[in-house]
This record gives structure tokens, C-alpha cells and sequence, in this order.
């Protein structure tokens, strides 16, 4: 069905005391009405007690409330949540739920959590001269914007990093900025230092059209746990410019993201670590798998070197170790078979590693294309040795890979690699024997001995 008319929420009795509505999950069709948030024929009537209001998840369409409706609010009114995520409605976002620079004391100063995530929301975001307006006296700061998966464009704007509250929230969700899946452009802007709150949690700006250089969020936010930049083919930066130590969740693939990985070393409590993609140099730290926070590694698509840490074996909690398509060297570790168990997807392909296997790794049996996934154990996907470059040693006692690549693979490069080099230094042999012989005098059927003898004697 739909929800109650603007006509009927109108004609509500003055006393009405509406705090709360949720209606979320549902199969609820139609618009919003707007009464339920604001009322322009009447600013002081029964819309503006409320304060939570939710239709997440349904089949609204539509637009939301006008910015003319929501500037004619009374400054009495309370609205501090509003939530209408996953649904199909449309039209461009309203500042005046968030900010109105012609009355900045107004009801917009109320706004905590904004989420319209994934609608067909289009236009810009709030302005920075809007959101600059908020009453620097607002006991009750925004504290998230969420418009993710939407058309969005246009730029961030400074002041929208300006998220969060220094008391401590009843839901502990406070300081969270999400706008990915958007078609924002332009750069992240540069003047973050001017942000006066620090305890922003959560940047989401993935899968957008952002360029430029990433600013230093070292001093900026110091707090902050999520950071997703990732899917910004034009956006640059360096690796120790980001507030290791705080963050859990670094998402930054598909970038032109550089800098040493020593940087990495001082992360506390990481969780996830998603990196490919990039230009990122040096070695993988040692202290990195020390942490069993550790739940994913991925760092295909870059420059690294070294080898690959006895460390590894620490991390057991690592379920994703993606490693392919660098420089990285040696020998795998022993220690790699203590966290065998918990591992789904392990990729160290198209390196220069040894493709012998260590004894350790041999006896786990996680390599045997016959354990699949019987007795409730299950294979990760294994895929170490293809398009490494020294000979397979080892390998005598394993079965033969099965077909969905879930076991040791002895690549092909280790024969295809030393057959192309042996064809190629026959044909210098054989070009520098004829060189020789037609320095004698042209080859002449009395000169092929010589040359057969010269061959023979290289």
C-alpha cells in the first residue's frame, strides 16, 4: 500500500505527539508525504514532533520533501533522523534537511543521520556556503551523510567532512561520510585541515570519477577506522600520508596510490586491506601478520619486492592472501601451512618465487587435488606457481591438480621459460658457426665439415 496523505497528516489534532516512524522493509509503494516532516501551511503543527523517521527498504518513488517545505519549518522542530535508503525515488537532495544559510538557528540545525543511499537521486550535494552556515551553537551536529549508489556528480564539497560529535552517541555510529557508487568528479579537497571535527570514522568515496592528489588525513583524522577510496582510476597519493594507526579497513584499489609499504607497519589493529592496483613499492613488513585481526591481504598489481614474510604463519585469521602479478622473491615459508586451514583464496602467481614446496606445506595436504572439499574440510583456492620463473622441485609427491585450480600447479613457465631459452641460444650458435665459416670462404658443400666441427667444439 502507501503511506498516510499529506491531507490526513494535515488534519492531525494540535496535541499530536508523532515522534517516531518506521516503516522499514517493507513493500510500501507510492511518495513520501511530506506532512510527515513539514508542513508550509502550518510551520507549528504536529510536524515538527517529529524526530525518527524511516521508510528504508521499500518501493517509494517520487521525490523527497522540497527545500521550500523544509525552510518554512518552525524552529521548534525536531527532526534528527532521516532514513529512506533502497528505494526508487528521485529528484535532487534537499539541502534544507541538513542546512539553510538564510536561517542557519533553524530546523536543519536538528539533522544528525541523513541516509538516502541507493535511490535515483541526481543533482549535486549541499553546497559548501550551506553547510558552512550550520550554527557553530548546534548541540546536535550531523554526524552521517550517506548517499551512496546514486547519480550524484558534481564535487565534494570541505565542510561535508565536517561529521561527527565529540559526546558519545547512543547508537556509536557517529562521524560516517558515504558517497560511493556516485558520479562524483573533481578532487578531494585540499583544505581538510580546516575541518574542526577530527573524530570522522568512515570516508566511502569508492567507484567515482575523483582525481588529484589524496591530502595528508594523518593530523586530520586521527580516528578514523574505514577508509574507501578505491575505483578512482585519476586519484593520486602516498601511502603514509593515511592515518595507519587508526585505520581497520584500508580499500584503496584501482588508484595511482605509491609509497613505500613500510607504512603498513604501523597499522594496530588491521582488518582488511585492499591495495591493488596501484604503484605501491618495497617490502611486505614483518610486523603486518602479527596482528590476528588480520582478515584479508590483497595486493595484486603492484611493485613489491622481497619475499614473502615467516610471519605469515601468524596471521590466523587470514582468510584472503592475494599477492600476484609482482616482484616478490624466495622461497614460500614453511610457516604459510599454519594458516592453510583458514585460508579461501590464496594467489601468488606471475611472481619470481621458487616453485619448490617447503615440507611443512607438503604435509598439510591442502594441495592434494583429492581433498576438495570431503569431510567437511574445504580447499582454498590455490594458486601459487603459475608464471613463476625457477624450475618446480618437489612436487613428486602430489597428485594431479584438479580442474577448478584448487591444487598445486607446476606452471608452465618453469619448462616453457628454459625451452625458449635454449632454442634461442641454438640459433646464436648456429649464426655464429656460419659467420665462421663464411669468414673461410662462403658456405660451399666442402665447408659444412667445418662447420660441424666448429659446432661441436661449442
Amino acid at each position: 500500500g502507501t503511506l498516510p496523505s499529506d491531507e490526513c497528516l494535515a488534519n492531525r489534532s494540535s496535541g499530536a505527539q508523532l515522534r517516531i516512524f518506521s516503516a522499514s522493509n517493507n513493500l510500501i509503494s507510492g511518495t513520501i508525504p511530506a506532512g510527515f516532516v513539514c508542513d508550509p501551511n502550518n510551520p507549528d503543527g504536529t510536524s515538527k514532533n517529529m524526530q525518527y523517521f524511516d521508510v528504508e527498504s521499500n518501493r517509494l518513488s517520487g521525490t523527497l520533501p522540497s527545500d521550500e517545505c523544509l525552510a518554512n519549518r518552525s524552529s521548534w522542530a525536531q527532526l534528527q533522523w532521516f532514513v529512506a535508503s533502497n528505494n526508487l525515488i528521485s529528484g535532487t537532495i534537499p539541502a534544507g534537511f541538513v542546512c539553510d544559510p538564510n536561517n542557519p538557528d533553524g530546523a536543519s540545525k536538528n539533522m544528525q543521520q541523513f541516509v538516502v543511499k541507493s535511490n535515483r537521486l541526481s543533482g549535486t550535494l549541499p553546497s559548501d556556503e550551506c553547510l558552512g552556515s550550520r550554527s557553530s551553537l548546534n548541540p546536535s551536529p550531523l554526524i552521517r551523510f550517506s548517499a551512496s549508489d546514486t547519480i550524484v556528480s558534481g564535487h565534494v564539497p570541505s565542510s561535508l567532512f565536517n561529521l561527527g560529535s565529540d559526546e558519545v552517541s547512543e547508537f556509536n555510529d557517529k562521524g560516517v561520510l558515504v558517497l560511493a557508487k556516485c558520479r562524483l568528479s573533481g578532487t578531494i579537497p585540499a583544505d581538510l585541515e580546516q575541518v574542526t571535527r577530527t573524530d570522522l570514522k568512515i570516508i566511502d568515496l569508492s567507484q567515482n570519477d575523483l582525481s588529484g592528489n589524496i591530502p595528508d588525513l594523518t593530523r586530520t583524522f586521527p580516528n578514523l577506522t574505514i577508509l574507501s577510496l578505491s575505483s578512482n582510476r585519476d586519484l593520486k597519493g602516498r601511502l603514509d600520508s593515511l592515518p595507519m594507526a587508526s585505520l581497520q579497513y584500508l580499500l584503496i584499489d584501482g588508484t595511482r596510490l605509491n609509497g613505500d609499504l613500510d607504512a603498513l607497519g604501523s597499522m594496530i589493529a588491521p582488518k582488511k586491506i585492499h591495495l591493488a592496483g596501484n604503484q605501491l613499492s618495497g617490502t611486505i613488513p614483518e610486523a603486518l601478520f602479527l596482528h590476528p585481526s588480520l582478515e584479508e591481504f590483497v595486493l595484486s598489481h603492484n611493485r613489491v619486492s622481497g619475499s614473502l614474510p615467516n610471519t605469515v604463519g601468524s596471521a590466523l585469521g587470514l582468510k584472503k592472501l592475494l599477492l600476484d602479478t609482482n616482484r616478490i622473491q624466495g622461497r614460500l615459508p614453511d610457516t604459510l601451512a599454519d594458516v592453510l586451514p583458514v585460508l579461501r583464496d590464496i594467489r601468488l602467481n606471475l611472481n619470481q618465487m621458487s616453485c619448490e614446496i617447503p615440507t611443512g606445506l607438503q604435509q598439510t595436504g591442502v594441495f592434494d587435488s583429492t581433498n576438495g572439499t570431503g569431510g567437511g574440510v574445504s580447499t582454498p583456492a590455490v594458486q601459487i606457481v603459475q608464471g613463476n620463473m625457477f624450475g618446480c622441485r618437489g612436487i613428486e609427491t602430489l597428485r594431479e591438480v584438479d580442474a577448478y585450480g584448487k591444487a598445486y600447479q607446476c606452471g608452465y613457465s618453469a619448462f616453457l621459460v628454459p625451452f625458449i631459452v635454449s632454442v634461442v641460444m641454438g640459433a646464436l650458435v648456429v649464426e655464429m658457426g656460419v659467420w665462421h665459416v663464411y669468414r673461410k670462404g662462403g658456405i660451399e658443400s666442402s665447408n659444412w665439415k667445418l662447420l660441424w666441427s666448429w659446432v661441436q667444439t661449442r
